[in-house]
């Protein structure tokens, strides 16, 4: 018999017994805060890092990852709500949930008037040689709050010393980008604490998270069934959560979870996540959207390893074999919908654009053909293409179009920026530049003569799609592509700068 849907959890769980995975970091974080030891959780929204939290402050999860037997006082204090208090208001605030962790909630605050009071009433709640730990959730708005000063981050971290107190922070971004040199925060207090970074699950916790809750309820997913909400779901935790829900309604109309209930299942997540998709992208830097993008479109990713490595740090993608891939299918399907149409509707419908138009082509291409074989042709000309493509796409250009041995970018397209002609000139210079080693180590090895022309014009380009039915390619046209080649062609020196 089928029982409720397990899969209900949208916020905080709170029960150990719908917590799944975080085994390694658990035990690492009880490791550290019962050796007085404080820890920053840091993970990006959605991770499930106040799920972490309330996970650490059950008892039952303290003795099953703690040898010996635990008296420590886990108090949990929502960042939220400290954001614009006072000094004094966040030390009562705190001290209010004490005591009622302590089983006194009717202790009197209103005497804690400085931090020495606060001292006071703190060896009243805490019994001797029990362990005091603050799990201060949304730390970020605590650091931001400007009514603070170092003088009260300097006490809180007296308190580790002078009365056994840690604390286990979660936030958004590592404590100490929230120091701004010489400022407010500039504080010894951010120095004690050992990261835990929470990030997406192990293909392992994942398979638990699918299997076990629906297990319990008495729903067998089959392996393929596994496998499919795996790829549209990815190891994200909370994605998991929207898939899996959404996976136990369906398989209790189709236990067989065949072709209609796999495509309904997209349907559902993807309209489900859709507001959270939104958000996770609103909030990335326009290289960071447009790196996400080429990546999802073309799968390529061994260039802005800075970025993408940023990107893995927000769960957006993951490492793979070939290099980095979405964080799930769901996901890949929101962005290349919303970020890659972009271009493709501009090109579509025609528009004219102000744009900076560059032109890279090895030179002498075709006699080379004719003294070497086509294999070796490609082991030749391919690293200088991928060269041109890293490049262009580093300082945010959009490739055109590919020649056999050439390549057409567009700066200003989709999006039209005021450095769009500076950039060019620096990739084009670039280029240039990475040319020259990959050109002496070919004359070393095969005795060959290599090198790059460049040429640039900035002007109107008209996006258009050519081709028929059975193919088409979108491209620019216009005077601006016109003398780019030209200049590419006729004017610019092989190996100089562009012209």
């Amino acid at each position: 018999m089928i029982g409720e849907n397990p899969y209900y959890h949208r916020g905080p769980i709170r029960e150990a017994k719908h917590f799944y995975g975080r085994a390694r970091e658990t035990t690492r974080a009880l490791q550290m805060t019962g050796n007085g030891q404080s820890v920053s959780v840091v993970g990006p929204r959605r991770i499930g890092k106040t799920s972490f939290l309330f996970h650490l402050s059950d008892p039952t999860v303290r003795a099953e990852h703690s040898p010996t037997p635990d008296e420590s006082l886990f108090v949990y204090i929502d960042g939220e709500m400290l954001g614009g208090l006072s000094r004094l208001d966040i030390l009562r605030f705190m001290l209010q949930e004490t005591a009622a962790r302590a089983g006194q909630k009717r202790i009197d605050i209103a005497p804690v008037v400085d931090y020495r009071s606060f001292q006071q009433a703190i060896r009243e709640l805490v019994k001797p040689r029990q362990q005091l730990v603050y799990l201060i959730d949304e730390f970020d708005c605590l650091g931001s709050n400007w009514n603070l000063d170092t003088d009260f981050f300097r006490f809180l971290r007296s308190l580790t010393v002078r009365y056994n107190v840690a604390y286990v922070t979660a936030s958004n971004d590592p404590l100490l980008t929230l120091i701004d040199d010489g400022g407010i925060l500039s504080s010894p207090f951010f120095n004690i604490f050992v990261p835990i970074n929470l990030g997406l699950f192990s293909e392992d916790d994942a398979c638990k998270l699918i299997r076990g809750p629906s297990q319990a309820a008495g729903v067998e997913f089959s392996a393929s069934t596994e496998d499919f909400i795996l790829d549209l779901a990815g190891p994200h935790p909370f994605f998991l959560q929207i898939a899996c829900f959404h996976a136990f309604e369906l398989s209790r109309e189709d236990p067989a979870f065949g072709e209609h209930a796999r495509r309904q299942l997209e349907k559902d997540v993807q309209a489900d996540l859709a507001s959270h998709f939104e958000y996770f992208v609103s909030k990335l830097e326009e290289e960071e959207r447009r790196i996400l993008a080429r990546l999802l479109d073309t799968g390529l990713s061994e260039t802005s390893s800075v970025v993408l490595e940023a990107l893995e740090k927000k769960c957006l993608v993951r490492k793979c074999d070939e290099g980095y891939t979405s964080v799930s299918r769901a996901f890949a399907h929101f962005v290349q919908q919303k970020i890659g149409t972009t271009l493709a509707a501009a090109i579509a419908e025609g528009e004219r654009r102000m744009a900076t138009v560059l032109f890279a082509d090895v030179v002498g291409f075709t006699p080379m053909t004719a003294r070497h074989l086509p294999e070796e042709m490609f082991e030749i000309i391919q690293p200088a293409l991928e060269m041109f493509v890293n490049v262009i796409d580093h300082y945010g250009g959009k490739i055109a179009a590919f020649g056999g041995d050439s390549v057409m970018a567009l700066f200003g397209v989709p999006t039209e920026q005021p450095d769009d002609a500076v950039r060019a000139v620096r990739a084009a210079l670039e280029i240039q530049a990475n040319v020259a080693p990959y050109a002496r180590e070919l004359k070393q090895d095969k005795g060959i003569d290599f090198s790059v022309r460049v040429g640039l014009d900035t002007g109107v380009v008209a996006l258009g799609r050519i081709g028929g039915e059975q193919r088409a390619e979108f491209t620019a046209l216009g005077d601006a592509v016109n003398l780019a080649f030209r200049l590419q062609q006729d004017q610019a020196q092989p190996g100089k700068q562009p012209h």
